[in-house]
């Protein structure tokens, strides 16, 4: 067996799993012919959603099969070799969700943001040693970092109003979310401007875009520093008409992306 399946399944010897591992041998070596299918994790990359390992299998039967579930800051390819993954772990890169025979795994709050994968073992002989086994590595897959729907309500045009993000399913966050520095208001008059802060709440960089008939949006750029925005003016068009101000922020580790549209009507 491989420095890594030695490493990373003692937990699960220890609980009675693979007690045969603990003793075995150096991993017998694989040709590429031994591979029948490859390894690959499917699913919904979404919080609640269940993550599907297909085992990579080989010529030979399989006795033994243990698999560790990983929560990843960066990718992980199926080319990833095990020590690579060791060193992952070693450097926090990677941290451990589960040891299991388990071929699913239902996807948390904590997954939000990150890249799930999964460390496939599998063995064809229970008991030492092994004469064939195989440690195989999945395609990480990136979770979505679902955005907050607080405070929003939906306006008869389709479009979100409020402070907060949306999401597609209308679901809450398990980040925490963004919001605008200054609320939007629901009417502004004709032809005058309205400022929005080129920072959330939390200080995340914000892109202001407009669409409807008059409506324009102008970056207001540091008196100083020219390459730094400020903020946004939106400039308003005729009475009776509306402006549809879509405000984005990007995600981080620890904040919900923000998508903000509030349909502004023009006023007298």
């Amino acid at each position: 067996m491989n420095k890594f399946s030695r490493s990373v399944l003692t937990g699960v010897i220890s609980v009675g799993m693979f007690s045969a591992l603990s003793v075995a041998p150096a991993q017998a070596a694989l040709n590429r012919e031994d591979v029948v299918t490859a390894i690959s994790l499917t699913g919904t990359p979404s919080v609640g959603s269940v993550l599907t390992l297909t085992k990579q299998t080989y010529s030979f039967q399989e006795a033994v099969f243990g698999a560790i579930w990983l929560r990843c800051s960066s990718p992980v390819s199926q080319s990833n070799k095990t020590r690579e993954i060791e060193a992952l772990l070693a450097t926090s890169t990677c941290t451990e969700i589960s040891r299991t025979s388990a071929t699913t795994y239902t996807l948390v709050a904590a997954d939000a943001g990150k890249h799930i994968t999964v460390v496939s073992y599998i063995s064809e002989q229970a008991t030492p040693p092994p004469i064939n086994d195989g440690t195989s590595v999945a395609t990480s897959l990136l979770i979505a970092s679902p955005a907050d729907t607080t405070n929003q309500t939906p306006s008869g045009d389709g479009a979100t109003t409020g402070d907060g993000a949306t999401t597609g399913d209308g679901t809450k966050s398990a980040l925490p979310a963004q919001k605008l520095v200054k609320a939007l208001p629901a009417k502004a008059k004709a032809g005058k401007s309205i400022t929005i802060s080129a920072v959330t709440n939390k200080k995340v960089a914000a892109k202001v875009t407009v669409k409807g008939k008059g409506c324009k949006v102008a970056a207001v750029k540091d008196k100083k520093n020219k390459k730094k925005i400020v903020s946004y003016k939106v400039t308003m068009g005729k009475p009776g008409t509306s402006c549809t101000v879509t405000v984005t922020a990007k995600a981080t580790s620890k904040l919900a992306a923000l998508k903000l549209v509030k349909k502004i009507k023009a006023i007298k």
